[in-house]
C-alpha cells in the first residue's frame, strides 16, 4: 500500500559521486564488495562503508541481493557508520525480490517418545516426539514449522479469588495467584513455566514467570507482582492460562520445552515432525545506536542511515523483567531490545518499504533520542506485541524525541502474544506525526498516546512521589526517596 504523499526514494536518491557495495548469501567477506565479489555479511559491508566515507563525496549504497540471511547476533550501526555532511548510507534490497532476515535455528534429531513421561497427558501418549535444544538457544518462547507458528501447551482456568468489595487493589493479590486444586504443581523446571492473565481491567494483559508454587495452599507466586491483582476478571471466564508444561501438552501441534534437561517435546499434526521445525534466537535484528548519555543532557546521534526494501521475520518474544520501566498499563516497555528494527539515538534516518511479520515482539522502535526519523510504506503484521513504538526518555529528563513521521504504513494483527499490543504507541515524544496509515485487527487500541501510569504522581501516603518501578532502572538512581 502506497500513497502519493511522500516518497522516501526521492529523499535517498543516489549521487553520481557516490559508491556502491554488494552483499549476497553466496558472497565472501574476503571479497571487495563489488557486484562480482560481494560480501556475505552486513558487518563486512558496513566496515567497508566506513573506509569509503573518507574518499567518497556522495551517498553510499549497500545493495543486499535476494536471499535468506540468518542473523546470529543483531546488526549494529554505530556513530562511525552514519552519513556525514548530509551524505546518506543506504542499505537496500530489490523492491520486487527483497532479502529476508531471520534468526531461526533448526531443531534436528527428533525421536519418538516411547515411554510415558511423568505428568504427561493421557491424550498425548504415543503421540509425542522429543529433540535436544540446540546450542545457541535457551528458554524459547516460539517454535515454527517452516513459517507457521506453533502453539505452546496451554490450559486456562480462573483464580479462586474474586475482588474484595469495590477495590481491585488487594495488596495480597498483587503477587499471589490462588488456583483450583490440582491445576498447578511444583514444577521441576519452574523457570520455564509462564502464567498469562487478563486481570480486572479489559485493557490489560500480563505474561508472568513463576517463582514458587505451594501445592498445599493452592498458591502460585510469580516473579513480579501486578497492580491490578491476580484475581478473577469480571470481563471474561478462564482468564488465567498456564503455558509451557508437559501436563497440558494435549493437542496436535502443541509443544513445550524443559531447559533443565534441554529437551523440546512436540505433538506433530501429521504424526511426525517435518524437517523444518525451528526456533528464533534474537529479539532484535537491526539497531541504529548513537551515544546515549543517561546521566547528562547531551546525546550523540547517528545520522543519515536509511533502510529500504527489506523483510524481517520470525523474531523471538521477550519477557518483562523487574527492571523494565513500563508505560501506562504495561502497553509498552521503555528502552527495551524487543523490536526487530530499532533506532536508539538517531536523527535524519528512514525506513522505507520494509515488511515485518510473523514475529514474537515489536516491529519497529524509536527509542530515547530520535528526531526526524521517517517510517514509510511499511507493512507490519502478525507480531507478538506492538507494530511501531516511539518512546522518549522518562518524565523530567531530556526532551529529545520529536518530529518523527510514520506515513503510508499498513499495520494489522498485532498483539498475538501480548494481548494489550497496539498498532502504534507514542510516549514521551512530541511533534511526531502518524499520517495515512491503514490499521486494523488489533486486540486493544489502534494508536495509543500515553505516558507512565497515572498513579506515579498521585498524592497519597502510598504514592507520594515518583515510584521507582514506574521508571526504567537506568533512571531510578536519579530519584530521591
Amino acid at each position: 500500500m502506497k500513497y502519493p504523499v511522500l516518497s522516501i526514494g526521492l529523499l535517498c536518491a543516489g549521487s553520481a559521486l557516490g559508491a556502491e557495495l554488494y552483499v549476497s548469501t553466496r558472497g565472501n567477506d574476503s571479497g571487495d564488495g563489488s557486484k562480482k565479489q560481494p560480501f556475505q555479511t552486513l558487518e563486512a559491508a558496513r566496515n567497508a562503508a566506513r573506509e569509503l566515507k573518507s574518499t567518497t563525496k556522495g551517498d553510499i549504497h549497500i545493495h543486499i541481493l535476494p536471499g535468506r540471511y540468518v542473523l546470529k547476533k543483531p546488526f549494529v550501526v554505530g556513530l562511525e557508520d552514519g552519513g556525514a555532511d548530509g551524505r546518506k548510507i543506504i542499505y537496500e534490497g530489490a523492491a520486487r525480490q527483497p532479502p529476508v532476515f531471520v534468526s531461526d535455528i533448526r531443531i534436528r534429531g527428533w525421536e519418538k517418545v516411547e515411554k510415558a513421561l511423568p505428568h504427561q497427558s493421557k491424550k498425548a501418549q504415543g503421540k509425542l516426539w522429543v529433540a535436544d535444544l540446540p546450542d545457541g538457544l535457551g528458554k524459547i518462547n516460539s517454535l515454527y514449522d517452516g513459517d507457521e507458528a506453533l502453539p505452546v501447551s496451554a490450559f486456562s482456568f480462573d483464580s479462586t479469588e474474586g475482588l474484595m468489595g469495590d477495590s481491585p487493589w488487594r495488596s495480597e493479590l498483587r503477587q499471589k495467584l490462588y488456583y483450583p486444586a490440582g491445576v498447578l504443581r511444583a514444577y521441576e523446571n519452574l523457570e520455564d513455566v509462564e502464567i498469562s492473565i487478563y486481570p480486572r481491567q479489559r485493557w490489560m494483559h500480563h505474561i508472568l514467570r513463576l517463582k514458587e508454587v505451594r501445592e498445599s495452599e493452592n498458591l502460585a507466586i510469580p516473579t513480579r507482582g501486578v497492580e491490578s491483582g491476580l484475581c478473577q476478571s469480571p470481563q471474561r471466564e478462564n482468564a488465567v492460562t498456564v503455558l509451557n508444561t508437559i501436563d497440558y501438552l494435549d493437542e496436535p501441534g502443541e509443544w513445550c520445552v524443559n531447559t533443565q534437561t534441554r529437551r523440546i517435546y512436540y505433538w506433530p499434526k501429521t504424526g511426525q515432525p517435518s524437517g523444518k521445525i525451528n526456533a528464533p534466537a534474537l529479539t532484535e535484528y537491526i539497531r541504529v545506536e548513537g551515544l546515549i548519555n543517561l546521566d547528562s543532557l547531551t546525546d550523540v546521534a547517528v545520522r543519515n542511515v536509511h533502510f529500504r526494501n527489506l523483510v524481517l521475520t520470525k523474531g523471538e518474544r521477550c519477557f518483562q523483567e523487574d527492571a523494565d520501566g513500563a508505560t501506562h498499563s504495561e502497553w509498552g516497555l521503555y528502552d527495551k531490545a524487543n523490536g526487530l528494527l530499532r533506532f536508539r539515538g538517531a536523527e535524519d534516518c528512514s525506513v522505507d518499504n520494509v515488511t515485518i511479520s510473523n514475529s514474537g515482539g515489536n516491529g519497529i522502535r524509536l527509542d530515547l533520542h530520535c528526531q526526524r526519523v521517517v517510517v514509510a510504506n511499511c507493512r507490519i503484521s502478525n507480531i507478538g506485541k506492538t507494530g511501531i513504538m516511539v518512546a522518549g526518555y522518562g518524565p523530567g529528563l531530556k526532551n529529545v524525541n520529536h518530529h518523527n513521521l510514520i506515513v503510508n504504513c499498513e499495520i494489522h494483527d498485532v498483539g498475538q502474544h501480548h494481548r494489550n499490543g497496539n498498532a502504534v504507541i507514542l510516549t514521551q515524544t512530541h511533534d511526531s506525526v502518524i499520517r495515512n496509515c491503514k490499521i486494523y485487527n488489533t486486540p486493544m487500541n489502534g494508536i495509543s498516546i500515553t505516558g507512565i501510569r497515572y498513579w506515579t504522581f498521585r498524592d497519597s501516603s502510598e504514592y507520594n512521589g515518583v515510584r521507582h518501578q514506574d521508571l526504567p532502572e537506568t533512571l531510578r538512581h536519579r530519584i530521591v526517596d
